[in-house]
């Protein structure tokens, strides 16, 4: 079991299908995706609830590929901060951002 971020594009993706069997299947498949990081698509053409045909589920999987691969990123980078900050975080006094910083002192003419 993993904890996963539910992104605003998620929603927006769930919301914008019309058809209410498809967005239930496409919102249960993220959840379990997202939690147990996988997905049984073929589960989804049997269960009485969803009754999907073959060509439906195949187009959930392409268009759901997307957001396994989000997920997954984002589990990543979550594993990697996490070990990160148990090994003390950044070593040498050097603070966390992007780069370093260039110095762009004005220089005065006097």
């Amino acid at each position: 079991m993993r904890d996963f971020l539910f992104r605003v594009n998620f929603f927006e993706f769930y919301s914008s299908i019309r058809d209410t069997n498809i967005g239930h299947a496409v919102l249960d498949c993220l959840c379990e995706y997202g939690v147990t990081g996988i997905c049984d698509f073929n589960r989804y053409s049997d269960m009485e609830s969803y009754h999907l045909s073959e060509s439906e589920i195949n187009c959930m999987k392409m268009l759901l590929a997307q957001f396994f691969d989000s997920i997954d990123k984002t589990d990543e980078r979550h594993k990697r901060a996490v070990i990160n900050g148990r090994n003390g975080g950044l070593k040498g006094g050097k603070f966390g951002g992007r780069g370093n910083k260039k110095s762009t002192g004005t220089a005065r003419a006097e």
